[in-house]
């Protein structure tokens, strides 16, 4: 366990496992490697890489002290967590495949979920160890953020075996280990065609749902975002579970909100759920203690490449992030990357089809040329089931199209806002731009 906080890129924990594995191979009596020793030797593996040898015959090691101790029959909930913690580096090979199918054998299916979280219980083989705590399952979860499914197929197993754990419960993950549990998906939940992802993703919406005045603290949002990275707003799961996230909303910090805004590149504020979000993101976007810093407001402005400008949700964060932006740009420059990066969030927006008051009584007036200019977006309630959740249009959270003069006149404010600051930080620009930067900054316009 010594190693947890140390990964393999350094050559000398390299050497350290050599060593290590040529004083594991003698021993020859199982006796040596009880269950606690086991699960505190792969909990000690969490910051290593199954890329390298080393690692991956310690784990062939370890994989036959297990296999052949009968007298770990049944593991625990804490033996299940803390042996799955260990894979937190690896993306799967074939001892980790391995090593997921001996987990599942000695894995009672359990009924129930339990809120003490007492770590101090090892392992008795009673009634008693088929509860999983809520920190169990977070930790199980976070276990597996970097499991590829094509090079661990067996990964699949436990994902079935965790969600019937959690299906099961009598309580709810709580706030902190809900930005756990969810910040192991991040590599998962892409995957949208496999039932067991998006079953275990149904599940959590569920249970995350029965809390809503369980607030979420920054962190735990920003990690629970983190493990969507990347999926698209037109799975029902995904968003359903956003949904069930939005009411715990209670407050962000810079590095929470480029987290969470940066998240969201892939999805599109066409969902309803999106735009909910959205509108709850930009009520807590103005109590920062302290500045953005540059990376963190291009991850946010680059997340937001799918949103469109007909929203005012996705204004109202447009606005609140050039605020930030206003107060960075005057202490520190720009680098060419990070430039390209927040025009190219500009994509979906346009300044087409919105009135320009900008010039005063006299200005010209720009007729709209799309398809949707003039009609007005139909609303009504929200449904309180986060189950029930769709990305249609045709109701939930009140989304009015930019038609009346005003509300146009501040959005095409605020996009003149962004692209009158960006011409400015190009100009500013301590460096010459890339020309990939140059091509990203283009295409966002």
């Amino acid at each position: 366990m010594g190693l947890r906080s140390m990964t393999s890129d350094s050559i000398e924990v390299l050497d350290l496992l050599q060593v290590l594995e040529l004083k594991i191979l003698p021993m020859s009596t199982i006796e040596t490697f009880n269950i606690l020793s086991i699960t505190s030797a792969m909990h000690g593996l969490q910051g290593m890489s199954d890329k390298e040898p080393e690692v991956r015959k310690i784990l062939t090691l370890l994989f036959k002290k297990f296999r052949y101790n009968n007298s770990i029959s049944i593991l625990s909930p804490v033996d299940i967590s803390n042996l799955l913690i260990g894979f937190k580096s690896m993306v799967g090979c074939v001892e980790v495949d391995m090593f997921m199918t001996l987990i599942a054998d000695r894995w009672k299916d359990h009924d129930g979920i339990d809120n003490n979280d007492n770590r101090n219980n090892l392992y008795v083989p009673d009634g008693n160890c088929n509860r999983f705590s809520s920190l169990d399952i977070a930790l199980s979860l976070y276990g597996l953020q970097s499991m590829n499914i094509n090079h661990c197929p067996n990964v699949l197993v436990i994902i079935r075996k965790l969600t019937n754990a959690l299906l099961h419960c009598k309580c709810s993950l709580s706030s902190k280990h809900v930005g756990i549990s969810l910040y192991g998906l991040k590599t998962l939940s892409v995957y949208h065609n496999i039932t067991e992802i998006t079953q275990l993703i149904d599940v959590l919406s569920k249970n995350i749902a029965t809390q809503p005045k369980d607030l979420l603290s920054a962190q735990s949002l920003g990690m629970s975002m983190l493990g969507l990275a990347g999926c698209a707003s037109n799975r029902t799961d995904v968003c359903s579970l956003i949904y069930a996230l939005t009411p715990r909303i209670s407050e962000l910090d810079p590095q929470s909100c480029s987290n969470v805004l940066s998240s969201i590149y892939n999805m599109k504020s066409e969902s309803r759920e999106i735009r909910f979000f959205l509108s709850e993101i930009s009520k807590h976007m103005d109590n920062f203690v302290k500045p953005m810093t540059t990376q963190e407001l291009s991850a946010a402005y680059y997340g937001l490449q799918g949103m469109s400008s007909s929203h005012h949700e996705v204004i109202d964060v447009l606005a609140a992030l050039n605020k930030k932006l206003a107060v960075t740009s005057s202490i520190h420059s720009f680098s060419s990357q990070e430039i390209g990066n927040i025009l190219f969030g500009l994509q979906s927006m346009t300044t087409t089809g919105i009135v320009n008051t900008s010039k005063g009584k006299g200005g010209s007036k720009r007729k709209s040329s799309s398809k949707s200019g003039g009609k007005k977006s139909s609303s009504s309630s929200s449904s309180s089931s986060s189950s029930s959740r769709n990305t249609s249009d045709d109701g939930g959270v009140d989304s009015k199209g930019l038609n009346d003069a005003s509300t146009a006149e501040s959005s095409l404010s605020t996009i003149l806002s962004i692209l009158g600051t960006a011409a400015d930080l190009i100009d500013r620009c301590p460096e010459i731009m890339k020309p990939r930067d140059i091509a990203n900054a283009l295409y966002g316009m």
